[in-house]
């Protein structure tokens, strides 16, 4: 009966797809599964089975610097003591059995964490780094490593950007001082790495000038954009030392309008 029922043309089928599947999946015999004892199964041999069959990459969830996963500074400004931290995604039975933060050149601290419980945190802050930056771009790496010796890397950066200012002075030939002064809000002294992709800002010139300033490595433009039309009517000038208010310092292109005004006007360089 047994016999007959198995060689019926659907259930053969079906058997082959089974032994089919399972040749896909593989068969793992228990003696490979090096469980001690087979009557009494050791925990070391049960984990190790374990950390086989589900074994995941090392990973990291995030990596942060200041609790972001970037800085933008501004050039000449210093970053004391950053606060690196970070999550890994592995925990018990897949134990973390390394983690590594360095800078480019420098290690500044390894160390040995391994979970004791599968509900141990396994977010690690290391605080007090020496030193500041003044460079273009500092990177922190966190290297993870796990039992099975596989790595994972993740990075947080500091970045140092000059600014661009868009601001009224009543001076003819502005200063590095008046530059300064003649910009109002935030929001028209972007740091920026180019002269394009600002946007447009908003000066309010009174009886003044109004001026475009940024670093001359951005390069030079013979046309900006006023009220959303081109205009060419301004004197470019240049500042061969300028000091920003952090220290830092660079040569800037000052675009001055050639004429006193006095309305609202949107400005954009391009």
């Amino acid at each position: 009966m047994g016999l007959e029922r198995l060689t019926q043309p659907h259930r053969f089928d079906a058997f082959v797809t089974m032994m089919q599947d399972l040749s896909v999946v593989g068969v793992v015999f228990s003696k490979e599964l090096d469980f001690g004892s087979l009557e009494r199964p050791s925990l070391t041999g049960v984990k190790a089975a374990l950390n086989s069959f589900l074994y995941v990459n090392p990973g990291l969830s995030y990596v942060r610097i200041n609790g972001a996963s970037s800085q933008t500074l501004e050039v000449g400004q210093s970053l004391t003591a950053p606060v690196i931290t970070w999550t890994s995604t592995k925990v018990e039975p897949q134990a973390v059995t390394q983690y590594r933060l360095t800078q480019p050149t420098t290690v500044q601290t390894t160390g040995n964490y391994t979970f004791s419980t599968f509900n141990d945190a396994n977010v690690y802050s290391i605080a007090q780094l020496p030193g500041s930056d003044t460079q273009a771009t500092s990177a922190w790496q966190v290297r993870v490593t796990d039992w099975a010796n596989n790595e994972f890397t993740g990075t947080a950066t500091a970045f140092w950007r000059y600014r661009a200012y868009f601001g009224v002075t009543d001076a003819a030939t502005p200063t590095n001082a008046q530059i300064l002064a003649g910009v109002t809000s935030d929001a028209n002294r972007p740091l920026a790495t180019s002269r394009t992709g600002l946007g447009a800002k908003t000066v309010s010139p009174a009886g003044q000038y109004f001026y475009v300033a940024y670093p001359t490595r951005f390069g030079t433009t013979s046309t900006m954009r006023v009220n959303g039309l081109n205009f060419n009517d301004f004197t470019q000038q240049t500042i061969a030392t300028f000091t920003n208010t952090q220290g830092g310092t660079d040569q800037y292109y000052v675009y001055r309008s050639n004429n006193l005004l006095t309305a609202t006007y949107t400005l954009e360089i391009i």
